[in-house]
């Protein structure tokens, strides 16, 4: 029997536990490796099995309504990670694309308040510091 790219990249990425190895940015794929355990499973049944919020809801025996407030904590983690790694970026004068360029302008009303008080540790900050 022989395996496709295709069904070997499936088998070895088909785990709630290694999605985030999907990922190409570093810093993004270690936002979502830290990830609680149940917010790992409902972000991989949402975003890469496509589930909707009732059948996630089925799975976990748990209602509609409390799942889309999980996903909706979730979000809000990581694009507060993501902004943090972002404005570090463009700090420290790393190139940023126009959709990361966008990102920050569409979240700094959100986010900025926190950056001028006190910055929240971002995973990148944590691991530069870890190495030295």
């Amino acid at each position: 029997m022989q395996i496709t790219k295709g069904e070997f990249l499936d088998t070895i990425f088909d785990c709630l536990f290694e999605m985030h190895e999907l990922v190409e940015d570093i810093d993004i794929a270690q936002s979502i490796h830290e990830l609680k355990d149940v917010h790992k499973k409902v972000l991989y049944y949402s975003a890469i099995r496509q589930y909707s919020n009732q059948r996630i809801a089925r799975i976990r025996n748990q209602t509609d309504r409390n799942i889309l407030k999980v996903k909706n904590t979730i979000l809000k983690k990581l694009r507060k990670e993501l902004y943090t790694i972002l404005c570090e970026r463009q700090d420290t004068q790393q190139p940023l694309c126009r959709r990361e360029k966008e990102f920050l302008e569409n979240y700094s009303s959100v986010f900025a308040d926190n950056r001028q008080t006190k910055p929240p540790e971002s995973n990148a900050t944590k691991r530069k510091q870890d190495k030295k």
